[in-house]
């Protein structure tokens, strides 16, 4: 699994460059480090996150974005389309007591994606880790493999597995 956090305000940056989502707690520090600052320009983070997880090579990818929705204009619809054909999937949590419902709603749909709505951050933890509970129950692993005798049956009497086609 790798991950990837992006702060922003009237401009972003990246706190966790997308990477290995192994060393806990170097991400949790980092992460920790985000402060609010600014006005908010949502989509040039949204954008450049999805142009990152667009070249990874996986087989779910998923974007969060958590807002209060409010922002600079972009083309939203545009980018949650692509994502949806590039099947990549964005939920969106609104945050906070004045949150752009319209905006959040409509992007996370239009990417397959959830939207969440809460007015206590306390709330955050348990709604990303649900997400990726959900995300990673979900997945499946297509790959070849070769079929391994574990036990001789009738049916599969005379049949040379070592030689036999990957399936």
């Amino acid at each position: 699994d790798k991950i990837g956090v992006i702060a922003f305000d009237s401009s972003f940056r990246w706190v966790v460059p997308l990477g290995p989502a192994s060393d806990i707690a170097r991400i949790t520090a980092l992460i920790s480090s985000i402060s609010a600052d600014g006005g908010t320009s949502i989509y040039p983070a949204l954008s450049a996150g999805f142009e990152a997880i667009r070249q990874e090579n996986a087989a779910r990818k998923h974007v969060i974005l958590l807002t209060d929705g409010w922002s600079t204009p972009g083309e939203f619809a545009k980018l949650a389309q692509e994502a949806a054909q590039g099947r990549i999937t964005i939920s969106a949590v609104g945050v906070g007591k004045e949150v752009n419902r319209t905006l959040l709603e409509n992007l996370a749909r239009e990417a397959n994606g959830k939207s969440y709505f809460v007015e206590n951050p306390e709330a955050i933890p348990q709604i990303i880790s649900g997400e990726v509970r959900e995300l990673s129950s979900s997945s499946i692993r297509e790959r070849a493999f070769r079929p391994v005798l574990v036990r001789a049956v009738e049916f599969t009497d005379g049949v040379d597995f070592s030689r036999a086609p990957r399936l």
